[in-house]
């Protein structure tokens, strides 16, 4: 029970906090001259950044619970219990009977709760350290069966409403996207009758800048003495070239509109397959296996074990995946509890692999 008692205490340790405690541990090792915890893989705790901690969470834990570093870590602790604000208050539970405490177990803090605990098992008397150990045992029996009576309460809620309004939100996204498109479609056609009909004054342009240079030439040659009037036409001729550049550079501008909608129509057309063919899955644990290929089609978010809770507040959700011998049992139960069948473990990497290849084959 004291193993179970050290298992239970040491997993509560934030991260920052579990590394804290490993260096003061270790410090006083040094001044001790005796060794020091070591896990492997991390050379210096003060330089491995809070990011990490989380990969090796495991085997920091696994070494912190052998019996020769909960011996370390219970002296580290048994100082520390001097230090706390309430310490009187732990002292007067400390001294009252045990079925004293036990009728009002539900009604202590949990921190007050591990500091009784705690307090009672780093005592010198063997009475002491029994009657911690079976008010640990008590305690973990009881918060265990509340985690049980929440998890039977979320079996209640009704997951289907929330994929229908989930699926409403995409089918609106879906229906926003066709009108823009739509409307695309439409500039675009507007844009084009434009340009044609651009095209046909350029053609009468054309036509007219003809007979004009056509009457110009038979003024000069017939009426070389009437200067002026050669010269309005001169005048008209330039301004008819003038307005020929300038329709030619708006044809231009048109042709490039055209072009832009054109690739932006294939852009949001891209886009509103994606929002239909791609799929949100959900991988929990601390990596991926690199020897896994993931398709196009899929949208594969990672999410650390001890990060599961922000699952219960993501909007779209296709599958949530892990593997088994990887994931403790207790994430396994609660991940399958609040997902439903959406929640798939997996024996082996093989097996996932396999799950993922159905993608590609198009048996999802």
């Amino acid at each position: 029970m004291l193993k179970e008692f050290w298992k239970w205490f040491i997993k509560d340790f934030t991260d920052k906090e579990i590394i804290q405690i490993i260096n003061r541990v270790n410090e006083h090792a040094i001044a001790n001259k005796t060794k020091k915890i070591e896990v492997k893989g991390i050379s210096d705790f003060n330089k491995l950044k809070l990011a990490q901690i989380s990969l090796f969470r495991s085997r920091i834990e696994t070494e912190l619970n052998k019996t020769i570093n909960t011996n370390k870590l219970k002296k580290i602790l048994k100082l520390d219990m001097k230090k706390i604000s309430n310490l009187k208050q732990i002292e007067d539970l400390s001294k009252m009977e045990y079925d004293i405490v036990a009728k009002d177990i539900e009604t202590i803090e949990k921190e007050d709760m591990k500091n009784l605990i705690l307090y009672l098992i780093t005592h010198v008397d063997q009475t002491e350290i029994d009657k911690g150990l079976n008010l640990f045992e008590l305690y973990k029996s009881k918060t265990e069966q509340t985690e049980i009576e929440k998890n039977e309460e979320l079996d209640d809620v009704d997951f289907e409403d929330d994929w229908a309004n989930e699926k409403e939100k995409l089918l609106a996204e879906i229906s926003d996207l066709k009108q823009k498109l739509n409307f695309e479609k439409n500039v675009k056609g507007s844009l084009m009758e434009s340009n044609k009909a651009l095209e046909k004054s350029l053609l009468t342009t054309k036509r007219d800048n003809t007979e004009y240079s056509k009457e110009l030439k038979k003024i000069k040659n017939d009426l070389s003495d009437k200067k002026y009037s050669v010269y309005t036409l001169e005048q008209k001729n330039k301004e008819l070239e003038d307005s020929l550049a300038l329709m030619k550079q708006q044809l231009d501008i048109s042709k490039t509109r055209i072009k832009d909608l054109e690739q932006e129509s294939v852009r949001v057309s891209e886009e509103l397959i994606k929002i239909k063919s791609k799929k949100v899955i959900h991988f929990v644990g601390n990596y991926f296996p690199n020897s896994i290929e993931v398709p196009e089609v899929i949208d594969l978010q990672l999410v650390q074990p001890s990060e599961i809770s922000i699952l219960e507040r993501e909007t779209v959700i296709f599958e949530i995946w892990f593997i088994q011998f990887r994931l403790p049992i207790r994430e396994q139960k609660l991940l399958i509890s609040n997902f439903g069948i959406k929640a798939k473990g997996f024996k082996s990497e093989k097996e996932l692999k396999q799950h993922v290849n159905s993608f590609v084959l198009g048996g999802i």
